[in-house]
């Protein structure tokens, strides 16, 4: 296989990324692959150690002088690049901004060559803040059809796919970290430099680190205000800044310096070679990357290898992968936040007791060469071969260039991976996530909402437990970057997305082009004959465009989706199911109390469209009408929890899902008076447990489930009156309630969790085009809700 990079520069000088850069071709010349790299911003000769040890491994290297960045384009510029692409057999361009890259994009086009694009951090909000208008208009007239065109867009970080520009197609999206020489990095060597020594630092003081360049962006300047407050809080340390001056800005670090006195404690080192590098970290007390955007951060992971301990920004890109590992310090905030981070790591002693082989095993791991290799030549081998959806299968990051391999010549047909983009997280459909995980072909990844009191729910975060999922609070719902970085991360086959209630997720699906996953939406909006909804087919036109199939909730739901274009072959039934493992207990045994005891039951947030004023008021009416009135027990909150005072009523709050069976099995009918419910849950979950159920006309789940007199009782929406009646009717007839509750029961069973996960798994691998077995395997017992 022929790989052509296009760099920015082949010279060390410019730290950690290029040094990745080199260490990417040549660990890719190891696996096998030969590869060309032409540099379009180095200098012949300053380069020529660098050229020579990738020459030295079988690399051809072009290099052009430093003008090529300019105005004026070198005239050989095209030309070189013609002849490293037109026989290459894969492109991966690394930046975006400069004159090489457009050439050589616009040159895999025309000779058919797919191409790679890594950003390298330049399409972030910082990156994009830096001369906008300049840029904005370049990526308005070139760089948007660019990325349109390329086959892979490669972060490094998640931090780095989110920040990208809303308009990505999610789909060509992949992330994968930069690597390491960790044999090189962590070498025993005897260190060729001691700072101690070289920089007159005594025994007593604490080393401060940072290697990089002398940039703004770095955030140098909030290193040395809390070198300040450091010292005044009486530690003694050194700070040592090892990395070359760009565009003079290390003058502009030695005036602060000078104004805050510090020109004893903090020491310029300039550039260091790579041996001194790794001395200045292994004796270091703490390394710091305080940068105020970080696309990656390779110097972190070197420092971690050396054994020392590590302060971040949270605006470096490693930061995440470090972070939920344990393995760095993490600060968000000013400089005061930074000197906390400093001070804690190096007063706490159990900062520096981690184990050294901890971490070089999970840094060889998640960013060892071998491993980051093998991935990438999998997918470079799918784009060579022209298939996309092959290609899929190497985007997750998570099987090594073997399993991939094996994967394309066995035929060995992978589990679907399914991606659930969904609202509010719940216990009910975390069940049914549960259920549908545990089938062996199916490879579930769900981001949902959590829930908090402003959603007059909140629930525990166990109720995932089991589940590969993830909760976004606040900002992060509406922020279609975190959707875009888990398409990039997991690359699923299928999208499942809840309608289009969520801003983020309907710009996701919007942005994805022709090749790219396949598109299911939830639905559970009736048609109500409204304007709103007639405009609805206009507004979202985009997103009814790219959704394959929609699966809808109740009859009501179907005709809105008729309504919507699309057609009976698109459209399934099915959205919600129940926790049969959850009630099933409840219905096990016949119930010890008397009916008077147990009472009517509400489950609902308290507001206006579920009807809780009208239960009240009906609830009033009933009791003036018998001598023994049945309690009505209520769980759940909102602003209209002031009208729960009323006599007879017991309020028992919010209450989480394993709270709710024994609450069912203290009831004998289930009250539901809703004036708007799209299905409404709990429906099927009391039937499911024996209650009868008094629901209104406005519940979807009443259409589906209730038959008025043999399971339960329906009555208009909006009519306390009629709501009253059937509170007395039930109340009358006690003798009713075993059989009607048995009824109910049996109702409720196509509802279950267990088929919702059968009926879901058909949906999913037909739109996927993969033919479901007519036996299909049976979801794994083990994958239960303490898995």
């Amino acid at each position: 296989m022929r790989i052509t990079h296009v760099m920015p520069s082949v010279d060390s000088a410019y730290g950690g990324p290029v040094t990745s850069l080199c260490g990417f071709a040549e660990a890719l010349q190891n696996a096998g692959a030969q590869n060309s790299v032409f540099a379009a911003l180095s200098d012949a000769e300053s380069v020529a150690p660098d050229v020579q040890r990738l020459a030295d491994r079988g690399i051809r290297v072009v290099t052009l002088p430093h003008a090529v960045g300019g105005r004026r384009r070198h005239p050989r510029l095209r030309s070189e690049l013609t002849a490293l692409i037109r026989d290459a057999d894969v492109v991966h361009l690394h930046g975006v901004w400069e004159q090489a890259h457009s050439v050589a994009a616009g040159l895999c086009e025309r000779y058919e060559v797919p191409f790679v694009i890594r950003p390298c951090g330049m399409l972030s909000r910082y990156s994009l803040s830096r001369k906008p208008l300049k840029k904005w208009a370049y990526m308005q007239l070139v760089l948007r059809r660019i990325l349109r065109k390329a086959a892979l867009i490669h972060f490094t970080s998640e931090f780095e796919a989110i920040e990208a520009p809303s308009f990505l197609n999610a789909a060509k999206c992949v992330i994968e970290p930069l690597g390491v020489d960790f044999s090189e990095v962590a070498s025993n060597a005897v260190p060729s430099l001691n700072p101690r020594i070289a920089f007159n630092i005594a025994e007593d003081e604490r080393i401060i680190t940072f290697v990089g360049r002398l940039h703004p962006v770095k955030g140098l300047d909030k290193l040395i205000d809390a070198m300040s407050e450091l010292r005044h809080q009486g530690m003694k340390a050194k700070l040592l800044l090892c990395g070359p001056d760009e565009n003079g800005y290390r003058s502009t670090l030695q005036k602060r310096v000078a104004q805050l006195s510090l020109q004893d404690s903090v020491i310029f080192t300039g550039m260091l070679d790579r041996d001194s590098v790794r001395s200045v970290m292994q004796h270091a007390d703490v390394f710091v990357l305080p940068s105020r955007h970080e696309n990656f951060g390779v110097s972190a992971l070197e420092a971690l290898s050396c054994g020392t301990p590590v302060v971040l920004s949270e605006s470096v890109g490693v930061a995440g992968y470090l972070r939920d590992e344990g393995l760095a310090r993490c600060f968000r905030g000013g400089h005061s936040d930074l000197a906390r981070a400093l001070r804690n790591v190096v007063e706490d002693p159990t900062d520096r007791d981690f184990s050294v082989s901890r971490i070089r095993r999970f840094a060889e791991q998640q960013f060892g060469w071998a491993s980051i290799v093998g991935r990438w030549v999998g997918r470079y081998q799918k784009l060579c071969s022209g298939s996309r959806s092959a290609l899929r299968e190497t985007t997750s990051g998570r099987a090594s260039a073997h399993t991939d391999i094996s994967v394309v010549e066995t035929g060995t047909v992978p589990p679907l991976r399914v991606l659930v983009v969904w609202s509010r997280v719940s216990g009910y459909i975390t069940a049914c996530w549960r259920q549908l995980a545990g089938y062996p072909d199916i490879d579930l990844r769900v981001v949902a909402w959590n829930t908090s009191a402003s959603d007059n729910c909140t629930f525990d975060q166990a109720v995932v437990s089991g589940i590969n999922c993830r909760t976004l609070n606040g900002a992060e719902r509406a922020d279609d970057g975190v959707l875009r970085s888990e398409v990039a991360r997991f690359s699923p086959d299928v999208i499942v997305t809840a309608g289009w209630i969520s801003s983020a997720a309907r710009e996701l699906v919007q942005n994805l082009d022709e090749d790219r996953p396949r598109i299911v939406m939830a639905m559970d909006t009736p048609w109500r004959n409204q304007l709103r909804q007639y405009l609805t087919r206009w507004r979202y036109a985009g997103l009814f465009r790219k959704a394959d199939h929609v699966v809808v909730a109740t009859e009501r739901t179907w005709q809105y989706a008729r309504r919507l274009g699309f057609r009976e072959d698109e459209i399934s039934r099915g959205v919600y199911g129940w926790d049969s493992t959850l009630f099933r207990s409840t219905s096990d045994s016949s119930p010890p109390l008397s009916p008077a005891s147990r009472g009517f039951l509400f489950v609902g947030r308290l507001v206006a469209e579920k009807g809780i004023d009208q239960l009240i008021e009906a609830y009033q009416h009933y009791r003036e009408q018998v001598s023994d009135p049945w309690p009505l027990t209520v769980c759940g909150t909102g602003p209209l929890d002031s009208l729960l005072k009323a006599p007879g009523v017991v309020h028992r709050g919010f209450l989480q899902p394993e709270q709710l069976p024994r609450v069912f099995k203290e009831s004998a009918v289930l009250v539901l008076p809703s004036r708007y419910e799209p299905w409404g849950v709990v429906i099927a979950e009391a039937m499911g447990a024996g209650l009868p159920v008094i629901a209104t006309e406005a519940c979807g789940a009443a259409l589906d489930l209730v038959r008025h007199l043999w399971n339960g009782l329906t009555v208009p929406t909006d009519n306390a009156d009629r709501l009253s009646e059937a509170l007395l009717w039930l109340h009358r007839n006690p003798q009713r309630l075993a059989a009607m509750g048995e009824n109910a029961r049996n109702s409720a069973e196509p509802y279950t969790a267990e088929n919702w996960a059968e009926r879901w798994r058909d949906v999913l691998l037909r739109v996927a085009g993969r033919p479901a077995s007519e036996t299909p395997q049976e979801p794994a017992a083990a994958r239960s809700r303490a898995a």
